[in-house]
């Protein structure tokens, strides 16, 4: 009966895993996305060459950095590793620099 319930909870172990596992990858999917969304309002930077479509689109980058972190902070263990938690950071400071770059670009 034992090696029946070890089993059990290995399984449910198991199960628990790779659910956090799902959840951090669906965040990392919602953070690129928002990535995405500002990089397209940076196009109407071009566009309409206003600071405050500039500013809205920093503003996304930042909250999304902010909304990352928090949600992967809850989630406590999963089989990615660690310092892949960190790629988002080098997103964003890229994502800021190409909207930065943009705008400057279609000022003069």
């Amino acid at each position: 009966m034992s090696g029946k319930t070890s089993d059990v909870t290995k399984l449910a172990q198991t199960r628990t895993e790779y659910a956090k596992t799902r959840t951090k990858l669906a965040n990392q999917r919602t953070y690129l996305s928002y990535l995405r969304t500002s990089l397209a309002v940076a196009a109407l930077t071009a566009t309409f060459k206003q600071w405050y479509i500039f500013s809205f689109a920093i503003f996304i980058v930042i909250v999304s950095v902010f909304k990352y972190y928090i949600i992967n902070a809850s989630i406590k263990g999963s089989i990615i590793p660690n310092y892949l938690n960190y790629l988002p950071i080098s997103y964003s400071i890229l994502g800021i620099l190409v909207i930065y770059l943009q705008f400057i670009h279609t000022k003069k």
